[in-house]
């Protein structure tokens, strides 16, 4: 999890993402209501809207993205960690549906594929070793 989150906080590195930072709790009770407020306050800041099914799905991720990111700031206070966590638009996802996010180019289905698979060497070393009997020209020194 906490993986998942350092992901999340290195793109949350990108000027353009709005993400904002949990405070550790001074009296070490999280509740239901706290993380209710957060919820809500994330999905108004990304714009965010679930079906009622999947919304529950989103709210458990959320939660538990949330503890975790409230235990790391906790420890990093303590000197445990160099970084601090924070919500952002992806605190909704797991690990796996960040990497399917966030890794790799997905080129479109159908877009025309115009490159070549392969293009030699404008001079191929083979070339040059034989024009020179595999040895180098010192004549300029």
């Amino acid at each position: 999890m906490i993986l998942a989150l350092s992901l999340v906080l290195a793109v949350s590195a990108i000027p353009s993402m709005k993400w904002y930072q949990v405070q550790p709790l001074k009296d070490a009770r999280l509740t239901d209501e706290h993380i209710q407020t957060h919820w809500e306050s994330f999905k108004q800041t990304h714009s965010k809207s679930y079906s009622s099914m999947e919304e529950k799905s989103r709210f458990i991720k959320f939660n538990n993205n949330f503890k975790a990111i409230i235990q790391h700031n906790a420890e990093q206070e303590r000197g445990l960690h160099s970084y601090r966590l924070g919500i952002n638009e992806y605190s909704d996802l797991d690990i796996f549906e960040v990497h399917m996010k966030m890794n790799g180019y997905r080129q479109s289905v159908g877009a025309p594929r115009n490159g070549s698979k392969y293009m030699s060497p404008l001079t191929s070393p083979s070339s040059q070793t034989q024009s020179t009997g595999g040895r180098r020209d010192t004549s300029h020194q």
